[in-house]
């Protein structure tokens, strides 16, 4: 499992356009807030996966943080603001090759409260994380299975090793919702960044299925290796939620 540090980034990035109290349509960001939650409640009333596969358990969508707080303790849980960035740094160390991995649960508080604790009034996102090879893509589910079976016999051999990473985020909001993923090394020299739609905790979270989907921010293995010096260091990596106007 990918260890993560968390912390939240207290100044606002000026490069941040839609950082703002109000859209233009005159509607409070907290109302746009209450009214996916509402709608939330309404509507998905049908269980869904646990976007944490190692997990995959069917689970209600208004206990998914409960959920998390009890199965997924070591999984990283922390409140963001919408329209304004928030970073953690992550090691991917430890991920395993091909599978989905959680590695942080981000949370928007359905209502201001004093007290920030998580709990199923808030609107809940999976930041997600697979490392792939590119043979994988192409590969048929025959040609898969002997891959598995090749690396459980053998371990892990220099041919298997990652060609490239992928990001994405997932939770339960209207397509109005985007999401900004970016990744660097400390001193920003290496940047990648994508900008766009979030995916459903209903979608398929299966790494191969997501890259068809093309929901993500890819990164080739050779720069992650870069940005973390062989591991040595972890990725910086920034998220915004927004809500467009």
């Amino acid at each position: 499992m990918a260890t993560v540090t968390i912390k939240t980034e207290k100044s606002r990035s000026k490069e941040n356009m839609i950082n703002r109290k109000e859209s233009n349509h005159g509607v409070s960001l907290q109302d746009i807030i209450l009214r996916q939650k509402s709608a939330i409640l309404n509507t998905m009333r049908r269980p869904i996966h646990c976007p944490n596969t190692e997990c995959n358990k069917l689970i209600a969508m208004t206990q998914l943080v409960t959920h998390y707080i009890f199965e997924h303790a070591r999984i990283p849980r922390d409140f963001l603001e919408l329209n304004e960035p928030h970073t953690l740094g992550v090691s991917l160390n430890s991920m395993e090759i091909g599978k989905a991995h959680c590695i942080a649960l981000l949370l928007i508080q359905a209502e201001k409260i004093e007290s920030q604790q998580p709990n199923d009034d808030c609107i809940a996102f999976s930041l997600m994380a697979a490392k792939l090879r590119c043979s994988t893509l192409s590969k048929n589910e025959n040609e898969k299975e002997l891959d598995k079976s090749k690396s459980n016999e053998y371990g892990d051999q220099p041919e298997y090793h990652a060609d490239f990473v992928m990001f994405w985020m997932c939770g339960n909001v209207d397509e109005n919702f985007k999401c900004l993923i970016e990744i660097s090394d400390d001193s920003k020299f290496i940047t990648y960044s994508r900008y766009g739609p979030i995916n459903s905790f209903r979608d398929d979270n299966d790494p191969v299925q997501v890259f068809r989907k093309g929901n993500y921010l890819i990164v080739p293995a050779s720069n992650v290796n870069i940005i973390t010096r062989n591991g040595l260091y972890p990725i910086v990596l920034k998220v915004i939620v927004t809500f467009p106007s």
